[in-house]
């Protein structure tokens, strides 16, 4: 069997070749993909075929489409059924992106060892490979879009590295042409603009490398609001002046031959309606970047597998850094509030494709496909910040994104998709999956035609700053901090001379929370008003809710408290950031707090939620020497544990993981009742959904010693003096210093970019967050930029490198152990990468 993706997709088998143009089909078959020989979950595939809003016969319409799959393989032992997934087997030479990955593979280490004919062979081999865009520019889910875009973010690369070498070997007339075309199909890539400039020298054409140079210049304005980086403007200099550094090597090897052509087929478009791939880094391996690389060509740290840990911190006060929505009771409705239950208890909604390109903010691969979203009128207003006591009583004109609608449709449903327990049978599961495709198709040509934004413009000239956070509803206590810290930093920003020479604007909104949507309104108040940055969500559902409305008017926006996994792969146009960690961070510091405690073997007790999932699949992955002997999946609304913890005292853990919500207190009970306790030498974890003062629940030192994380960095004394100026009634300053660092981050981006126009600012966030020279404040930082100088900004919440899906790389957690009167301390702060 052979499966070629670096085109339109086909699948070669001793029966034929099969080309599916299906959408779903080619959805599935990319998702499978993207983890392929890996179990992939039955969610995970439904949220792939049907992004917005699953039908409720999801299961069995995927059902379907897997029996329609293993006919195009030709081999129905392909797909490996599992509990609730499922794997594509696909073997070593069977799959062309693999052939072209591990061409470039040899290609760069060719070129690293200096030996450049068989370097340029190898790239134009893997060049070879291609015959149009990744997946034929399919319409694909989350992992499988993530994955044909870093299959045309490695074409974009070995291009570049093809030209660099061709370019060592003398043959700069003869790759001017191939240059021009290529830099008509990858307009936004500097360091090709930059080759075809050194080309035209070498060739002796020195008017036109500089037209060529002023033509990237006009793209970069007109596209992004921004001039060609420092490298280009460097190149564009020496050209002037004729600097002998540009001549070719003298000991070039003279050119015996022509080049071919660089692209053989140009790209159409990206998958689907995604942005387009974005100017990649090289990945680790890959030759050292020419003279004319820019920062953003350099290989790129990979992150570790394991977390980094900081040097413990202690405390000897008692902590409420905390955050959990209120949950949902077993009716639906929301809990009462509780500063003690501040985790979010809540399904994330399906939202739109989850794929991902976060730089496609900036350089996308094609102009056709490029969807500036979302100019905003000049003229807006100089003044003092602005209070808008509840914009979600104020209707802006416009209609709900899909997201909105998906979130509405998870309320109703409760739980992050539609129902999937209904069952079809196979004409009426094929009958509903096209009627689903045509709706899908609709709906994403209507939100083509409505992005658009009109070339040139980069901002009013006035970083609009608005905060939507919870005034109201179960996360109330989290708004008052988060709402003063970002004030704070707009006061500090100010008194530091403001974003391009002009006041920071502030418009404070509430989101509520999850359960009464006010957020919408709230959120088309605040772009009707011009606001360029949005601070918030607190709740990963109003995030989600919001995220489309705020991505299709070109707002960029940052939440200071958002932690679910599933955000990391959301549909956000590359406009979504958060400042606080993934729960996946907080899994792997689980994990490792287990492995530390010397513990052989561990059980886990967890609520069967996508949640749990993260936590628990990354807390097994740090603990690699430690053997599971349990674990054990309850339902939403279980209260009865007694046969669950009779289970786990049978296998006799060392270790007991408990990831829930406000059910932890029956499983407590339970686990007592079977002489499970940390009093008994089983050693217990909770973490931030579970981990709170269970004094009145509980007898006496029942909790003793357990131990709980939870994300935050501590906030200093004076940091909550400072916040305390701005509004005396608040008492926890909980993700306080992940506030006021968004606002610091995108008032940074801004004059980073020289424009308040959301894009700019997306496009400038990583740059400003890592990789520079280190500053720790707005005044220090501002100064840096206006130089010239790169900066790296930490913040209050510790060190900030936001990565390419808009999370922070390494996070900030407190530790926390409990005393004999079950209330529990932060005993060490841990960062964890």
């Amino acid at each position: 069997m052979r499966i070629n993706v670096l085109g339109p997709i086909e699948i070669r088998h001793d029966g034929g070749v099969s080309r599916p143009t299906a959408p779903k089909v080619c959805a599935l078959l990319a998702a499978l993909l993207s983890r392929r020989n890996t179990p992939v979950p039955v969610e995970r595939l439904v949220d792939a075929l049907w992004p917005a809003a699953p039908p409720r016969s999801a299961t069995d319409n995927l059902r379907v489409y897997v029996t329609l799959l293993r006919r195009m393989l030709g081999d129905p032992g392909r797909i490996v059924p599992h509990h609730r997934a499922y794997a594509l087997r696909v073997e070593a030479g069977e799959l062309d992106g693999d052939d072209f990955d591990r061409l470039l593979r040899a290609a760069r280490d060719e070129h690293a060892a200096g030996r450049l004919r068989p370097a340029a062979a190898t790239y134009r081999q893997a060049l070879e490979l291609w015959r149009g865009a990744a997946f034929g520019g399919s319409e694909l889910g989350a992992d499988g879009r993530d994955y044909a875009v870093r299959l045309e973010e490695d074409r974009g690369a070995a291009i570049e590295e093809r030209v660099e070498v061709d370019l060592a070997l003398g043959r700069h007339r003869a790759v001017v042409a191939d240059l021009r075309g290529v830099v008509a199909a990858y307009p936004l890539r500097e360091r090709l603009h930059g080759q075809l400039m050194l080309a035209l020298y070498r060739s002796g054409r020195q008017g036109e490398a500089l037209e060529a140079y002023q033509a990237a210049r006009a793209v970069l304005v007109e596209e992004l609001g921004l001039d060609p980086g420092p490298e280009l403007r460097r190149l564009e200099a020496a050209i002037l002046r004729g600097d002998p550094s540009l001549s070719p090597p003298r000991d070039t090897p003279p050119p015996r031959d022509t080049p071919p052509p660089l692209l053989r087929n140009a790209p159409v478009s990206p998958p689907g309606d995604a942005p387009p791939a974005a100017e990649p880094s090289l990945p680790r391996g890959a030759p050292p970047p020419s003279p004319l690389s820019s920062p953003g060509d350099a290989p790129p740290a990979l992150e570790p597998s394991l977390p980094r840990d900081a040097s413990p911190a202690s405390s000897s006060a008692p902590s409420r850094e905390l955050r959990r929505d209120a949950a949902p009771g077993p009716s639906g409705g929301a809990a009462a509030p509780s500063p003690l239950h501040l985790r979010p208890r809540e399904p994330v909604a399906g939202g739109p494709s989850r794929a991902r390109s976060r730089a496609a903010a900036w350089a996308g691969v094609l102009l056709a496909a490029t969807a500036l979203l979302g100019v905003r009128a000049s003229g807006a207003g100089q003044g003092p910040p602005v209070r808008v006591a509840d914009a979600g009583s104020r209707q802006a004109p416009g209609q709900p994104g899909r997201a909105d609608q998906a979130g509405r449709a998870d309320q109703a449903d409760g739980s992050g998709r539609a129902g999937q327990g209904d069952r079809a049978g196979g004409a009426d599961a094929s009958g509903q999956a096209d009627q689903a495709d045509q709706a899908d198709q609709a709906d994403q040509a209507d939100q083509a035609d409505r992005a658009g934004m009109a070339s040139g413009a980069v901002g009013d000239g006035v970083l609009t700053v608005g905060t939507l956070l919870p005034t109201t509803g179960s996360l109330y206590f989290l708004g008052a901090a988060t709402s003063a810290a970002a004030e704070l930093a707009v006061r500090d920003v100010n008194a530091a001379g403001g974003v391009l020479g002009r006041p920071v604007r502030l418009i404070r909104a509430d989101s509520g929370d999850a359960t009464r949507d006010i957020a919408t309104a709230a959120v088309r108040n605040l772009l009707a008003q011009d606001t360029d940055l949005i601070v918030g969500a607190a709740s990963n559902t109003v995030s989600t809710m919001v995220m489309d409305t705020v991505s299709e008017a070109g707002s960029v926006m940052i939440s200071p408290s958002n932690t679910a996994a599933q955000l990391t792969s959301a549909y956000d146009r590359g406009l979504y950031f958060r400042t606080a960690p993934s729960d996946t961070l907080q899994g792997q510091l689980v994990g490792r707090l287990i492995s530390e405690d010397r513990n052989r073997t561990a059980a886990v007790i967890a609520l069967d939620d996508s949640y749990a999932d993260t936590i628990v699949e990354h807390a097994e992955r740090a603990m690699p020497g430690v053997r599971i002997v349990r674990t054990i999946r309850y339902g939403d609304g279980e209260r009865e544990f007694g046969r669950a913890a009779a289970d786990l005292a049978r296998a006799a853990p060392d270790a007991v993981l408990l990831v829930g919500f406000e059910e932890t207190v029956h499983v407590i009970r339970a686990l007592r009742r079977h002489g499970l306790t940390p009093a008994a030498g089983r050693r217990w974890y909770l973490v931030d959904a579970n981990l709170s003062d269970y004094s009145e629940d509980l007898p006496d030192g029942v909790m003793a010693t357990a131990k709980g994380t939870l994300a935050g960095a501590l906030p200093t004394d004076e940091f909550r003096r400072r916040v305390r100026e701005v509004d005396p009634v608040v008492e926890d300053v909980s993700y306080g210093p992940e506030s006021y660092d968004a606002v610091v981050l995108g008032a940074l981006a801004a004059e980073a970019a020289r424009g308040d126009l959301g894009q700019s600012i997306a496009a400038r966030l990583a740059d400003v967050s890592r990789g520079g020279r280190r500053c720790t404040t707005y005044q220090e930082c501002v100064a840096l930029v206006r130089a010239g100088e790169d900066i790296d900004y930490d913040g209050l919440s510790g060190r900030i490198e936001f990565d390419s899906n808009g999370d922070v790389g390494e996070g900030s957690f407190g530790v926390y152990v409990y005393d004999s009167t079950n209330d529990f301390r932060r005993a060490a702060t841990r960062v964890v990468r």
